[in-house]
């Protein structure tokens, strides 16, 4: 008797590249790290990278959630350039996040 063997596949991986801007401000004691086309999405950090990469972080989980409840992609999400003190008023650092990783 003969048996056939399958041959385990890796899950194929798309990638999906987003941008999304990321604002840190200086709030004493630490840092508020937020993105504003992503609602609801504030962060902090004692720190100003610790600020940006936990908002960077989060952002990733975010996307990923919409795209898995089938829930829509805000379109600046999708192309938009990153703002600046003359369109907030405000100084501040941002972060571009080019590409999060969806197993299909």
């Amino acid at each position: 008797m003969t048996t056939k063997t399958r041959e385990k596949t890796e899950p194929k991986v798309t990638i999906l590249k987003f941008s999304v801007l990321i604002i840190v401000d200086k709030d004493p004691p630490g840092y508020h790290s937020y993105a504003p086309s992503l609602k609801g999405l504030h962060m902090g950090g004692k720190t100003e990278k610790e600020a940006r990469d936990s908002a960077k972080e989060a952002a990733v989980l975010y996307l990923k959630s919409l795209l898995k409840h089938g829930d829509h992609i805000p379109i600046d999400v999708m192309d938009q350039s990153p703002e600046d003190e003359k369109t907030t008023g405000k100084k501040h650092s941002s972060l571009r996040i080019e590409e999060i990783q969806v197993k299909l």
